[in-house]
């Protein structure tokens, strides 16, 4: 095969992972503008400081705002990832069922990626280890895990971010409510929560609150997202050098 050969073969092939990238990216594009566009005439200020059940315009039928439900959301899902354990049954519906629930959905991510940045560590780093005496049990804490910790940070963000956007399992556990509520312990109200209420509602200022929902959960799984990768660029080994 000769240079030139190899030169239009490698434009062809960049042509074609080029033209991949904007078939994938133009259907992501258009749902992220129709959510922008059906949603940004509900994003006030009283749709993050007013709560639904606010007695304002709450006997006409109209929601103020959803600051409870973005509270509920960052609690539970903070709880999910503070702790994936089983608890005591309350007995009702609580935030503690719910994160318990969200925490059962993100195991299995955050397990996969974890096997996953440990499979791609180098052998060298255990062999190391391993040659100076030390115990496997010492090896893995002390060398292999902060060898990792950049891809561990990374796969605990996406499952957050992931858990961040369920409502199946709320729906059973934490119930969600009218109201601001920071007891874990009685029922929470969340974004996605709320945006499934308020799309199956007849009213047409109940749906533009729910595409204002959904920007705002959108915006907060896309940071979780970028702060992944961000942390994984600036404490990767190579970001020091």
């Amino acid at each position: 095969m000769t240079l030139r050969s190899r030169y239009i073969r490698d434009a062809v092939m960049r042509g074609l992972l080029a033209f991949s990238a904007v078939i994938i990216v133009v259907p992501l594009v258009v749902i992220l503008g129709y959510v922008v566009v059906n949603g940004i005439g509900a994003l006030n200020w009283s749709f993050f400081t007013e709560e639904l059940g606010s007695p304002a315009r709450a006997m006409q039928g109209r929601p103020t705002g959803l600051a409870h439900s973005i509270v509920g959301t960052v609690v539970i899902d903070l709880m999910a990832l503070a702790f994936a354990l089983v608890v005591r049954p309350f007995g009702r519906f609580s935030a503690v069922a719910g994160s318990v629930a969200l925490a059962f959905v993100m195991f299995p991510i955050i397990a996969r990626s974890v096997e996953s940045v440990l499979r791609t560590t180098p052998w060298s780093l255990r062999e190391v280890g391993l040659a100076l005496g030390l115990p496997r049990w010492r090896v893995v804490v002390s060398t292999v895990l902060p060898a990792a910790k950049t891809g561990i940070l990374t796969g605990v963000l996406i499952a957050f971010a992931r858990a961040a956007g369920e409502a199946a399992p709320l729906l059973f556990t934490s119930f969600g409510q009218n109201y601001m509520n920071l007891d874990v312990g009685r029922a929470m109200d969340t974004l996605p929560q709320r945006l499934y209420s308020l799309a199956i509602s007849p009213y047409r200022e109940w749906h533009a609150m729910g595409w204002a929902a959904a920007i705002v959960l959108l915006a907060f799984v896309m940071t979780c997202f970028f702060a992944a990768r961000f942390l994984a660029s600036k404490f990767s080994p190579g970001a020091e050098s």
